[in-house]
């Protein structure tokens, strides 16, 4: 039940041009590799079990993938049909500069997801759902000073606030957050404060409902085989005017690493990421110290 929230910002604002923040919510037992380069040039953590990534960037083509998954009761058992593991979805295309994305859609049989890819030189970016019949591919709203916040429903529905609050309440958190600090005045302090916007209090009345919480808390939920499920790790990235990336892993689990690496993001052809034509939004004029 992950969560990830980024925005592009006003670089005469702030010294950072881009933002991303996430929680990885899965079983504590399950074999990961914590943040480090998992292939040529792409940084990310990656599931040693499937052996793919839910969130991770290429250095040199400045892409930048994440998946989360979408819980649904309309297909089957994935053992019982044997499916693809979804996190192949963004090792593939951040490793194949000419796979389309549309291509994802009918290659391999996925579980439901949904997979933003984010081209931060040209700030452009695409989303993908295969839930249910609901099978395409829309552009993201890029536009300087948006908040886009992404957990286990599919893109662009319209209950997403009303059945999964924990997505209203990051993306009001992050922008008062942003509004208050867009200045940067310490960098530290800083990635600390969206650290805490990660791993906020819970609501009393919401202690039943873990799983719909920005941070899940340790709960069992196999109770044959005892299995410790919540938010494992929380990731924190930066990108600086100069195409610098920061990237910070804090790991909850047992022996957990907190992990920081930083790297140069290379420059990169508009057509590389987007092989089709997708119409231009429309979009409204905002600006984040206005929001």
């Amino acid at each position: 039940m992950c969560i990830v929230a980024f925005a592009f910002l006003d670089p005469g604002l702030c010294p950072y041009k881009f933002l991303l923040i996430s929680n990885r919510d899965e079983f504590y037992d399950r074999k990961t590799n914590c943040l480090g380069l998992i292939e040529e040039n792409i940084y990310g953590g990656r599931d040693l079990e499937a052996n793919g990534t839910l969130l991770a960037v290429n250095a040199k083509t400045g892409i930048l993938g994440f998946l989360t998954n979408i819980k649904s009761t309309s297909k089957s058992n994935s053992m019982e049909r044997n499916t693809t593991s979804r996190g192949y979805v963004v090792l593939t295309q951040l490793s194949n500069k000419s796979c389309d994305v549309n291509d994802i859609l009918i290659q391999g049989d996925y579980e439901p997801f949904n997979a933003g890819f984010i081209d931060l030189i040209n700030s452009d970016g695409v989303a993908i759902t295969n839930f249910q019949d609901d099978q395409k591919t829309n552009r993201l709203d890029c536009q300087t000073g948006i908040i886009n916040v992404v957990s286990n429903i599919p893109f662009n529905n319209d209950y997403a606030c009303a059945d999964f609050p924990k997505v209203a309440l990051l993306k009001a958190s992050l922008q008062s957050y942003l509004l208050s600090n867009l200045q940067v005045s310490n960098t530290k302090e800083f990635i600390d404060g969206l650290f805490n916007l990660l791993k906020p209090k819970m609501d009393p009345e919401r202690t039943l409902e873990p799983l719909n919480n920005i941070f899940v808390p340790q709960i069992q939920i196999d109770n044959l085989q005892k299995r410790i499920y919540g938010t494992r790790s929380s990731t924190v990235m930066l990108l600086d005017k100069n195409k610098e990336m920061t990237m910070v892993e804090r790991n909850y689990i047992p022996h957990g690493a907190n992990i920081e690496i930083k790297f140069q993001i290379g420059h990169m052809k508009k057509e590389v990421l987007l092989k089709q034509n997708l119409p231009k939004p429309s979009y409204r004029v905002i600006i984040m110290h206005i929001l």
